[in-house]
């Protein structure tokens, strides 16, 4: 691929290709990708990195208690400051359910914050010498998004985090934790097209042998 223009060698976009893997959408010319080896590879990348976000999709979803409260709280609060103001339903709930989001010339794609805790959580356990993902001074693995353990904020299209890491005994800890980095990295970039501003990583624990 060059790196300049997002093109393959062959001059297919490379965009476009991901665009076709993620949206299930038919290719644009057909005959060339069937034949062409750097499509072929390419195509096949992108099917295996958009695989989690498939199994993310399939998860069951459910609101958190008291969602549909807080929304009519915060609607009411927000009537009563400005009564001859209309009100936007989409300048509050973002505020609560608190979505990342990708803009594009087809529409506007929401994140749920719990689904990319999800996944920097699976990218973490996922990395050689790391144990689990913990709270400090607490035990056991935690859920996709704790705050210790595993936090995350959003802000449109960047992402901020913070895990908190046990560690098998003997890893280098500089080295391991360099790796957590780019591996999370590169995984929220490339499976959401989110940027992945800011990473915490905090080793709380080595694991016993």
């Amino acid at each position: 691929m060059d790196e300049q223009n997002g093109h393959l060698p062959c001059g297919a976009d490379l965009g476009v290709l991901a665009d076709q893997v993620a949206e299930d959408r038919p290719p644009t010319d057909p005959a060339h990708q069937q034949a062409c080896p750097h499509c072929q590879e390419a195509l096949s990348a992108l099917d295996r990195l958009w695989e989690d976000v498939r199994e993310l999709a399939h998860e069951e979803v459910k609101a958190p208690g008291g969602l549909l409260s807080s929304v009519m709280e915060r609607v009411r609060r927000e009537r009563a400051e400005s009564p001859d103001r209309s009100l936007v339903l989409e300048g509050v709930v973002p505020r609560l359910v608190r979505h990342a989001l990708l803009h594009s010339p087809r529409g506007t794609t929401q994140i749920a914050q719990s689904v990319i805790a999800t996944l920097i959580r699976r990218t973490a356990l996922a990395t050689h010498g790391v144990r689990s993902v913990r709270a400090e001074g607490t035990a056991g693995l935690l859920p996709g998004e704790a705050a210790g353990g595993l936090s995350v904020s959003v802000d449109g299209d960047l992402v901020s985090a913070e895990v908190g890491l046990v560690v098998e005994y003997g890893v280098v800890i500089p080295e391991l934790v360099m790796a957590v980095r780019e591996r999370i990295g590169r995984e929220v970039e490339e499976l959401t097209g989110l940027t992945l501003s800011v990473l915490e990583v905090r080793v709380v624990d080595v694991a016993e042998r």
